[in-house]
């Protein structure tokens, strides 16, 4: 049901219960935060009204099958709250437990900024190319370990400019196939609606713009880009267009 910046590929055709489900996970909740505060697990069983689960958050998602000969290898979108997904979709965890200064068991949630940020990196043409020397029919996190990946953080983000860019153009991307999930986003950089790419150029283009960012952050020239993109057959034949834009 996803593509690179969207996760409403197709309509939805299965839907959960969220007390079911989440009572499914509780065991599973509770192991984590034990693990995260280092104590046993049995300590950790009066904390249970503490426990906050992953659908309640903004996540990461990339698609599992991924051949080397797709268009695209590498598909990456955000995932709305309350969403749950297969085995065929990896999923970012989106907080840590920890502890409050009054000694109260509560959440670090993974940044948003970060979250786009790296939305953009690994949905880049660059990082494409790296990962088709590895990947042929599944994508994991054993292979996205492997790309060399710029680790900023929040302040870096909002301050380099080309991070910065990147991370808004993931999030107008991200708006543009649905708002209304994603709209807690916006005041991250200031965007309304009618800042959204509203055509298929327009989108094209912000893709565009991170590719040649992400391959100037790697050092890379524009006639060794021209050469990385000339292995990318299955786009050269859907979307010549866009093959033009990175010339």
């Amino acid at each position: 049901m996803i593509w690179q910046y969207s996760h409403v590929l197709d309509e939805p055709q299965y839907w959960l219960q969220p007390d079911r489900f989440d009572a499914g996970l509780k065991s599973r909740e509770l192991h984590r935060m034990a693990k995260d505060l280092n104590v046993s697990k049995a300590q950790v069983l009066k904390q249970a009204s503490a426990i906050r689960y992953d659908r309640e958050f903004v996540r990461l998602g990339f698609r599992d099958i991924a051949r080397d000969t797709d268009e695209r290898t590498l598909i990456f979108s955000l995932l709305p709250r309350d969403r749950g997904v297969g085995n065929t979709i990896n999923i970012s965890i989106p907080k840590t437990y920890c502890l409050n200064d009054e000694g109260d068991v509560t959440v670090s949630v993974t940044s948003p900024l970060r979250l786009l940020f790296a939305l953009a990196w690994f949905n880049s043409v660059p990082v494409d190319w790296l990962a088709r020397f590895m990947i042929q029919i599944h994508a994991n996190k054993t292979y996205l370990f492997r790309l060399p990946t710029p680790q900023p953080d929040d302040e870096q983000i909002r301050t380099v400019p080309d991070y910065a860019q990147l991370a808004r153009n993931a999030l107008l991307l991200s708006l543009a196939s649905s708002w209304d999930d994603f709209a807690e986003l916006a005041p991250l950089f200031n965007v309304q609606k009618t800042d959204l790419p509203i055509t298929s150029k327009a989108m094209d283009m912000l893709r565009a713009e991170n590719d040649k960012i992400v391959a100037r952050l790697y050092g890379i020239t524009s006639e060794e880009l021209g050469h990385l993109l000339r292995s990318f057959k299955g786009m050269a034949t859907k979307r010549p267009e866009y093959l033009a834009l990175l010339a």
